[in-house]
């Protein structure tokens, strides 16, 4: 007998979950588009936790039935078509979303469960772990009452206790595996990396930190700002200090690998170190700034070369640098617009880090 009702099941029905799709990415999207309004009042080591952002972001529309006003019949190729008479779909509405939320999905979208599988050093502290073991013999203070009673009520549970039946904790070492990390970040702050360059490089720092400390439980972060000499310095100085002059490159490596012979031990920690510059270098300083970041690479987990500027061709440096170095954890990235911050730091997560 033929179905009365027609047969529906090949329409897709209506799934509430594909509008929470749109308007996760609608946030994302605005997300990577402005990391710089997550970091405006933010410091890169602040925690996270508690605080809000507002963000801005299109409507999703919501589709109705328009009725005719006329009650002429209208068919196919009567008229040319003309532009509707609806008003467009322009609306933004803000909304308020947790600052580490907003971090989080940044980095759940790129899609890189790899990472957490990858062989970092990680340094072993040993800890007592109670009730691993039980044995029959020790002090009273460990007796495991539950468990002796237990083993009484196994044997005869109307006999007395002997003996045989009495079963003692046993503290059983287990090794608990904390992982380190320490960010070197270097920065040319000399009079030509100007204050749209350094905020560019501020949006990179931020996320990059922000990801790190995901995935470790400690995450030392260290400024090295150079122009002819370099320095440690905070991070306010970092961002905001300018200095007249010309650069040497050489002296912020020759920082860092100082730093690093002082303060890390190579078997405990992870080391990353990235350094920001819009490429101008003293032309007599290449050959050493190129033999100083061959000996990073070789003590570090990943170091990023990062040249800041608008235009479209490498400066001498960094040609000079990807010529010549061919280590696979050195990694050469361009930014030269907001947009870029956020392609530029996937670039580093698809990079393998190594254990040496």
């Amino acid at each position: 007998m033929p179905a009365i009702f027609k047969d529906f099941s090949h329409y897709q029905a209506y799934n509430p979950i594909q509008d929470a799709n749109k308007y996760k990415a609608l946030i994302e999207n605005h997300l990577k588009e402005n990391i710089n309004l997550l970091i405006t009042t933010q410091s890169i080591k602040e925690n996270l936790d508690g605080s809000i952002v507002k963000i801005k972001i299109h409507e999703i529309p919501e589709y109705t039935f328009a009725f005719s006003t006329t009650s002429e019949d209208v068919r196919i190729d009567d008229k040319p078509s003309k532009a509707g008479n609806l008003p467009s779909n322009n609306n933004f509405f803000e909304t308020d979303i947790l600052l580490d939320e907003a971090i989080n999905l940044l980095l759940d979208q790129l899609e890189l469960p790899n990472l957490y599988e990858k062989k970092f050093k990680e340094l072993d502290f040993a800890t007592s772990h109670k009730n691993s073991r039980l044995k029959k013999s020790g002090i009273y203070p460990r007796l495991a009452k539950k468990k002796t009673l237990a083993q009484k009520i196994k044997r005869n549970k109307s006999a007395k206790f002997c003996n045989d039946d009495i079963r003692y904790q046993c503290n059983h070492p287990k090794k608990n595996k904390f992982s380190n990390a320490a960010v070197f970040c270097i920065m040319d702050t000399s009079s030509s990396m100007d204050s749209l360059k350094k905020e560019l490089a501020r949006n990179f720092y931020f996320i990059l930190y922000q990801f790190l400390k995901l995935r470790y439980i400690n995450v030392d972060l260290i400024f090295i700002a150079h122009s002819t000499t370099a320095s440690e310095i905070d991070e306010y100085g970092f961002f905001h200090k300018s200095q007249n002059g010309g650069t040497r490159i050489s002296s912020g490596y020759a920082k860092t690998l100082d730093i690093i012979s002082q303060r890390y031990n190579l078997a405990y920690w992870n080391l990353y170190a990235f350094h920001c510059s819009d490429g101008d270098n003293w032309s007599n300083d290449n050959p050493l700034a190129l033999k100083l970041l061959k000996e990073l690479c070789s003590c570090v987990n990943l170091f990023g070369y990062i040249e800041i500027n608008d235009t479209f061709y490498f400066s001498k440096l960094s040609a000079l640098f990807q010529n010549e170095i061919s280590n696979d954890n050195f990694l050469y990235l361009k930014i030269s617009k907001k947009l870029d911050v956020f392609e530029a730091f996937k670039k580093v997560c698809l990079i393998d880090y190594f254990e040496h």
